[in-house]
């Protein structure tokens, strides 16, 4: 099985991803950390690259999760067997995006890229949300529309955990989502 979360920020596909990976052990990589540091320094381009490369090589099956259009995105979405696009309104994403700030404080475990300052803020409400964005996702959703399922909130999350979907058989994804 090879999924694929894609979609805004804040959105919670880094912890869908583990949460899948978990669930049907299998290897997850995040885009995210493959192309920042903590202190959210870009990495070299290259080596992000040759690093996604060689986990798509080397593993039968995976959750990939972030929005790195460089990094190999038009083989990661076209081996994926299931493409999940996180499409949450701007106001429950910032929600989720200080809300998470505040856990990975409380526990020491902030990372810098994500500090929600107003830069933060903005992308997520505003900067994140083009309508060239708008276009790549609906570009994404007509080429793979056999093997996406779009969440719209939070709840469509839990419904996928809690077996409205399976991720077993794919022919057995059944949702009343809209893409």
């Amino acid at each position: 099985m090879k999924i694929a979360l894609i979609g805004y920020n804040a959105t919670g596909k880094t912890t869908l991803g583990l949460e899948i990976a978990r669930r049907l052990s299998i290897a997850h990589m995040s885009l995210d950390d493959v192309r920042y540091s903590l202190d959210g320094e870009e990495s070299n381009l290259e080596e992000a690259v040759k690093r996604v490369e060689a986990f798509l090589d080397n593993n039968d099956s995976w959750v990939i999760d972030g929005n790195q259009p460089r990094l190999s995105e038009r083989r990661k979405l076209e081996e994926a067997d299931i493409i999940i696009l996180f499409d949450f309104n701007r106001i429950q994403s910032l929600k989720w995006a200080i809300k998470r700030h505040r856990e990975n404080k409380r526990k020491g475990l902030e990372k810098p890229r994500e500090k929600v300052g107003y830069d933060y803020i903005l992308y997520t409400l505003h900067g994140g949300r083009t309508w060239r964005q708008r276009a790549h996702w609906n570009r994404i959703l007509t080429r793979h529309k056999d093997k996406t399922i779009v969440l719209k909130k939070p709840c469509d999350i839990d419904s996928l955990l809690n077996g409205r979907f399976s991720l077993k058989e794919r022919d057995s994804i059944q949702s009343d989502i809209e893409p």
